[in-house]
């Protein structure tokens, strides 16, 4: 844990605690599929009906073959343990792609995995940009798991159309933002507009900002902002910037 935790914090530029939390949260999930998997899985009988007294039935699922799961960089543990746990618990082979900006984190865990069962070669990555991605979903996969934003969704959803590839998606919607003081706005410069727009949907959609909004300054990495005119209710991290942008 305090190997992927450091790898998470590096990568994603999160805190080392929160790398643990995440590790930790979605080893139940593992735990879980394997313990669990025949139980849910496993070939049972089933009642009849009137019009076949005579014979009896039972109820088996079969693995679907190889999944094909395509996976985003904010939580890249809980992406592949979400996906891949439940997928190789059923019987399927899993090929992963990671975001691109975090390809080392899934890299340690599938190297992880090779060791624990190096017999096993059923957990496979591929890295790439998003024409890998587009390739996975047209390589014969025979279902498609997708976790990040809902315009690649459709992206993902139209190449699987092709070939009538199974596909299901949990895609990113908005939620409440919190910048820490020391967050380096520098190093994700397109992740700003994201927030912008994001803020700006859900004001135009009625929503109503609890502290802050969309504001601009002088500089380029001024973006989405909390701010207050009260000294009372002034945020107690960072510095002043002008009359009402606080960072």
């Amino acid at each position: 844990m305090p190997e992927i935790a450091d790898l998470l914090h590096r990568e994603c530029g999160k805190p080392v605690v929160d790398g643990v939390i995440e590790t930790a949260a979605f080893l139940p999930h593992i735990a879980w599929a394997a313990g669990n998997a025949r139980r849910v899985l496993g070939l049972r009988r089933v009642r009849g009906s009137m019009l076949v007294l005579e014979f009896s039935a039972r109820l088996e699922y079969q693995p679907f073959g190889v999944i094909g799961a395509i996976g985003p960089w904010n939580y890249p543990v809980a992406a592949i343990s979400s996906v891949a746990a439940y997928a190789l618990a059923a019987g399927n082979a899993t090929v992963f792609k990671p975001s691109e900006y975090t390809p080392g984190v899934s890299q340690w865990l599938v190297d992880r995995f090779a060791e624990v069962v190096p017999e096993q070669p059923v957990l496979q990555l591929v890295h790439g940009l998003g024409d890998t991605g587009a390739a996975l979903c047209r390589s014969g996969a025979d279902r498609i798991a997708f976790i990040g934003s809902t315009a690649t969704a459709k992206k993902v959803m139209a190449a699987c159309a092709e070939t009538l590839t199974p596909f299901v998606a949990e895609c990113g919607g908005k939620d409440r933002l919190i910048v820490d003081a020391d967050a380096d706005l520098d190093a994700m410069p397109g992740q700003l507009d994201t927030i912008r727009r994001h803020i700006a949907d859900g004001l135009a959609d009625g929503g109503r900002a609890a502290l802050g909004g969309p504001t601009r300054c002088s500089r380029r990495t001024c973006g989405p902002r909390s701010w207050s005119t009260s000294p009372r209710t002034r945020p107690r991290y960072g510095r002043r910037r002008s009359a009402r942008c606080w960072w």
